[in-house]
Order: C-alpha cells, then structure tokens, then sequence
C-alpha cells in the first residue's frame, strides 16, 4: 500500500505541473521575435528606402560682378550688354558682325579669333553664333534665360573658347519643350576656362551639350537642372576648375 501510494502521488504531481506549463505557455515560443528579413532600414543587408529627390529649380538672386571690359586685356571686342529695360546694347569689334531681333543677338563670325563679351541680365534673351570660325566667348556677369531656344548656340562647327571672367557670377536657362539640344550649347569643340562661376539649367534636354570635346580647365560650372545630362559631349575631360550637376541622366 505504501509502494501504491507513492505513484499514486508522484504520478498526481507530475500532472499538475505538465498543466501549469501549458497554460502559462513559453515566451519565446509563443511569442517569437519579429521577423525583418525583407523590411528595409533593418541590419539586414536590406538599404533604407530613400525619398525621391525633388530637384532645386528656383533662382537665387545673382551678383554678376561684372568687370570693366578695358580691364580684360582684348584688343577689340565685341560687347554685348543686355538689359531687362531696353534691346541689348551691343559694340561692334574685329572678326563679327551683328543683327539683333529684340533681345536675341545673332554674331556672324567672318574671320577666327574674334573676342565677344557678354554680360548684363535678360528674361528672354539668346546669343546664336555663325560662321565656321573658332572663337572667344567672355562670360562677364551674365544672367540670359531665353523662352524659344538655347540661351548661347554656337551653330558653327569650329571651336567656342569661354572664359568665365575672374569673380564674376553666370546664369544660363532654356525653355522648355523645345527643340535645342542644351541650354548652352556648341556644334564644335567646346572649352570652358577663367576664375568666374556659371549655373546652367537645361529644361528640355541637356545643361551643356557639344558635338565635339568638352573640356575644362578652370572655373565653377553648376549643372543645377537638366532632363538628361549636364554635359554631354563626344568626349569630356575636366582638368581644373569644378564641375558639379543635378540631373535625370549623367
């Protein structure tokens, strides 16, 4: 009886405590850590999703600093000075002739080596250069938006050399929907040097756009909108200066 007994009881207490566990249940069973395999952000190998970048495609205000031409060393220039106020003030000099329609200024290169300055500010505006003859772009504290095209178009197939002047500050913006290949735009080579800084906008296709190379030298060029590149050139090579761009392709 006693023998019987103790079973009796042992087998009693060896239930209860199978009930006790059951209905308290595991923690770590019952409740397992989350899963974060495929949630990104996690120290998973899964990148964090990221916020489209919306772009910056408003205007600050611009200080052109423009410098005296006499200062810039060019035995004669052709000057062009825009103006929100009238049509384009415009000096002939060696090498170009010009035509103005309002504030778009056509140069006809009639010999290589001619010097033209541009400078002054204008909401719609464009320079458009003929003539199969290389020369000598001096951007001098210039802000040309143009609302029909390219605000500078070298429609020759010979070099555009640009300087942007020491310590002075550019703008360039193109329509948008148009047809221009790029807001600054050259059908030959194409050369950027000098101390100044430029910013481009290209709203139909690219900021800076050549035919031929691109190269640069010196300066600060700010691609700051494009829809496709912000230079696109049969070849690039940027030796000095800086070149830094926002856009939808290269």
């Amino acid at each position: 009886m006693k023998k019987n007994g103790w079973f009796f009881w042992g087998g009693f207490l060896v239930l209860i405590a199978a009930m006790l566990w059951t209905g308290c249940g595991n923690p770590a069973i019952d409740n397992p850590p989350p899963d974060n395999s495929d949630t990104p952000g996690t120290d998973n190998g899964v990148p964090p999703e990221v916020a489209a970048d919306p772009g910056d495609t408003a205007d600050t205000p611009l200080v052109p600093a423009s410098k005296d031409v006499s200062t810039l060393g060019l035995a004669s220039p052709v000057l062009i000075v825009f103006s929100e106020a009238a049509a384009p003030a415009v000096r002939p000099g060696a090498n170009a002739e010009l035509s103005a329609a309002t504030n778009h200024v056509t140069v006809t290169l009639t010999a290589a080596g001619a010097d033209i300055v541009a400078q002054g500010t204008c909401a719609d505006g464009s320079i458009t250069f003929t003539g199969n003859h290389a020369f000598n772009l001096y951007l001098n504290g210039l802000e040309l938006a143009s609302l029909s095209g390219a605000a500078i178009n070298n429609d020759g197939s010979e070099a555009m050399n640009v300087t942007l002047v020491e310590g002075t500050a550019n703008r360039l913006i193109d329509s948008a929907g148009g047809g221009q290949k790029a807001a600054f735009y050259s059908k030959g080579d194409f050369a950027v040097s000098g101390g100044g800084s430029l910013e481009v906008r290209g709203k139909t296709a690219h900021a800076i756009a050549a035919n031929g190379a691109f190269t640069q030298t010196g300066g600060t060029i700010w691609a700051k909108e494009a829809v496709k590149d912000g230079v696109n050139a049969k070849t690039v090579n940027v030796s000095g200066g800086a070149f830094t761009a926002r856009t939808k392709g290269d």
